[in-house]
């Protein structure tokens, strides 16, 4: 009995429709927060790495993003 192996749930933030513009979006934030709260000084201490995690996981999403496009 032949049994196909089951498909990998990805979670909704990676699937390619929706990291194509989610990733944008975090990167746009991620400079919206360093350069708009501060001028070039930026964000106090706690708020300068929320920034650059916000920049980072945008990368990763769009990233994630287009290497999927033709996955799907």
């Amino acid at each position: 009995m032949a049994s196909t192996p089951p498909t990998p749930v990805q979670p909704w933030y990676f699937r390619p429709s929706v990291a194509i513009w989610l990733g944008p979006v975090l990167i746009v934030a991620c400079v919206a927060l360093r350069f708009g709260w501060g001028g070039v000084a930026g964000p106090p201490f706690p708020f300068w790495g929320i920034g650059y995690l916000l920049g980072a996981a945008g990368i990763l999403v769009t990233f994630v993003g287009w290497m999927g496009r033709g996955n799907a």
